[in-house]
């Protein structure tokens, strides 16, 4: 896989308001709005001289234009932050990568998040733990566990697709148009962008944006946004 310097950037300048709201006036990515909003929202808080409004309101727009899961869900997020004004949503500590892995085991499987400080469990987590005798938490307490049902292949598969789409070239759209039909089609697609460093860095990113969306999504849907409890 290709470095992805930008996402690196924009790791580095998530505590500097005006070297964040420089990167992104310069680059916006149209696949690293999740990434973007999420860096946003943690330099607002030392945002004391609104470096970062313009590129708030760009970003808000980006992400209503765009339209994926969970980008109204953060648009809105961005509105009532610039406005300081209060979500409907409950704040949770989760992690929304961890909770994107929860979502992307098998159909059915059963993680959970801890409500008292949003650790996040994936069944395989808790098989291990169980396995290996360090877990004796139960988890049959909804006041404080909010199961996670995975949701299998299906969404992973509509990234794929929607990630060729947006390529351009012919002959690479055939190949892994091809690469992903039929049984295992995630190998035979990996195996083909490996022929493409540079666009193997795009996909990760476009994939890792898609998920944190997602993530974002079924948490509201749950009644949560990311983020401390006040």
């Amino acid at each position: 896989m290709g470095h992805d310097r930008w996402i690196d950037d924009l790791r580095a300048a998530r505590a500097d308001p005006r070297a964040l709201a420089e990167l992104l006036s310069a680059d916006l990515p149209y696949d690293g709005l999740q990434h973007a909003g999420d860096a946003v929202l943690a330099a607002r808080v030392e945002d004391t001289d609104a470096a970062l409004g313009k590129i708030s309101e760009e970003l808000i727009e980006a992400l209503r234009a765009r339209g994926w899961d969970g980008d109204d869900i953060l648009a809105g997020t961005l509105e009532r932050d610039a406005a300081a004004s209060a979500s409907k949503l409950t704040p949770l500590g989760v992690d929304l990568e961890d909770l994107a892995d929860a979502l992307a085991e098998h159909a059915g499987s059963e993680g959970f998040v801890d409500l008292h400080d949003g650790q996040v469990w994936t069944e395989i987590a808790i098989e291990a733990s169980r396995d290996a005798g360090l877990l004796e938490v139960e988890f049959d307490d909804p006041t404080r566990w909010l199961l996670i049902v995975g949701q299998g292949p299906q969404a992973p598969y509509r990234t794929m697709q929607r990630f060729i789409a947006t390529i351009d070239d012919h002959d690479t759209v055939g190949r892994l148009t091809d690469a992903i039909d039929g049984k295992g089609a995630f190998r035979r697609f990996y195996i083909q962008l490996e022929r493409y460093p540079d666009l193997l860095t795009r996909w990760h990113r476009f994939n890792n944006d898609t998920r944190l969306g997602q993530a974002r999504q079924w948490l509201a849907d749950e009644g949560y946004q990311p983020g401390r409890p006040t």
